[in-house]
C-alpha cells in the first residue's frame, strides 16, 4: 500500500513543488488558478444578481441606475471562465463576458454585445449612472480566492505524492 503524506505547512509545501516535475507543478498550477478564478467568477454573479432591475428600455435624459430584467439575465449567463493558458513559470486564466443579448437594435442587428453592457453598466454611460458592480466583487473575493487557489493547490499536489 502507498504511503500517503498530507501537506500543510508553506515550507513543506514549496519544497515539494520545487520537486516535482514541470508537467506536475502546472496541474496544481492549474489547479489552484481554477480555483481562485471560481470564486471571482461566483462572487461577480452574486453581484449581478443584486443589481437593482427593471422591465423597459434605457431612454435618455435623467440617468438611471437599472438594469432590464433580460440584460441582467444574460450577464448572468454570458459570464464564462477561459481555458488556462500556462507560459514558463506562470499560469493565467480570464472572468470575461462574451456574446449578445437576444434584442436586435439598427446599430446592432445581432443585439447588443454583452461586455457592452457590463461595461456601461461598471463605468457608466449618458443613460446610465456608474454602478462598479465587478470591482466591488473583484475587492470582496480577493482573500477568498487566494485562499481557494491555496487549498486547491494543496489539494493537487496531496494527490499528485498518492
Amino acid at each position: 500500500m502507498a504511503r500517503t503524506k498530507a501537506v500543510t505547512g508553506g515550507e513543506e509545501f514549496s519544497a515539494l513543488l520545487n520537486n516535482l516535475a514541470g508537467d506536475q507543478v502546472i496541474t496544481v498550477m492549474k489547479s489552484a488558478c481554477y480555483s481562485g478564478v471560481g470564486v471571482l467568477a461566483d462572487a461577480i454573479k452574486s453581484e449581478i444578481r443584486n443589481l437593482p432591475e427593471e422591465d423597459g428600455y434605457m431612454r435618455p435624459g435623467k440617468k438611471r441606475n437599472v438594469i432590464g430584467k433580460h440584460d441582467k439575465r444574460k450577464l448572468e449567463e454570458k459570464l464564462g471562465v477561459s481555458h488556462i493558458e500556462a507560459t514558463g513559470d506562470k499560469a493565467t486564466v480570464a472572468v470575461s463576458f462574451a456574446g449578445y443579448n437576444d434584442r436586435p437594435t439598427k446599430k446592432y442587428p445581432n443585439g447588443v454585445p454583452i461586455p457592452l453592457i457590463a461595461r456601461s453598466i461598471e463605468s457608466g454611460s449618458s443613460v446610465r449612472q456608474k454602478n462598479p458592480f465587478i470591482r466591488r466583487a473583484f475587492n470582496n473575493a480577493q482573500t477568498q480566492a487566494q485562499e481557494a487557489a491555496i487549498d486547491a493547490g494543496q489539494k493537487a499536489l496531496n494527490e499528485l505524492i498518492k
